[in-house]
């Protein structure tokens, strides 16, 4: 069963229930959907990840880190990303190696480039 609204704290007691979540959000350029699954959050971008909407996603999350042990960014739809927004990544991995795992998914052949290019391939878990 899916909710929507996770991030609020009255959300809790369901997602312990085992019900799963899911919530959007748009930002300058770009869609972010994050769903949720037990301790798993998978974000997934739409659009181009620069410094307009970087703010946007470090916020996204901003708000799982206390609630998540893994953090899934679902790149299918990213057609672009930006060194803001390599930074908003390198930030979340920094994060999440204290508490579990952090990997992109999906990930085109020209984010994909833009990752290799920067090193950023190096440091980030990639399927």
């Amino acid at each position: 069963m899916w909710i929507t609204g996770c991030r609020k704290e009255k959300s809790a007691a369901k997602k312990a229930a085992g019900f799963q979540c899911s919530t959007k959000g748009e930002a300058k350029g770009m869609n972010i959907n994050t769903t949720m699954d037990g301790s798993k959050a998978t974000v997934a971008l739409d659009g181009r990840l620069e410094t307009t909407n970087s703010g946007s996603l470090e916020q996204e999350f901003s708000g799982l880190y206390d609630q998540v042990d893994e953090l899934v960014v679902d790149c299918t739809n990213l057609e672009y990303i930006s060194s803001s927004g390599l930074r908003t990544l390198l930030s979340a991995v920094k994060t999440m190696k204290k508490k579990g795992g952090f990997k992109l998914t999906h990930v085109s052949d020209d984010v994909m480039e833009i990752l290799n290019v920067t090193g950023f391939a190096d440091i980030l878990t990639i399927e």
